[in-house]
């Protein structure tokens, strides 16, 4: 049995690291769920973003590390990484 340590979920990165992550799921899917997840997450937890259009709030890069354990809750950890 191999002794690999886990590394721990980030407390943020950018979108395209997320997809290097996720790699064998493909890229557009990864986008996806992530692009719904920020949108929920921020125009409903930050009231001057709740007037703003979908792809405003989802055009940005950076992933916040509650809205990367909801993903990887909903979806699953990928391999190497643990809460």
């Amino acid at each position: 049995m191999e002794n690999t340590k886990n590394k721990k979920v980030p407390y943020s990165l950018m979108k395209s690291e997320l997809y290097r992550m996720c790699y064998p799921v493909p890229e557009n899917t990864v986008k996806n769920r992530i692009n719904l997840i920020i949108f929920e997450n921020r125009s409903n937890n930050y009231p001057e973003w709740k007037n703003k259009p979908k792809e405003s709030i989802i055009k940005t890069q950076y992933v916040e590390k509650n809205e990367l354990i909801e993903y990887f809750e909903t979806y699953g950890l990928p391999d190497g990484l643990e809460f």
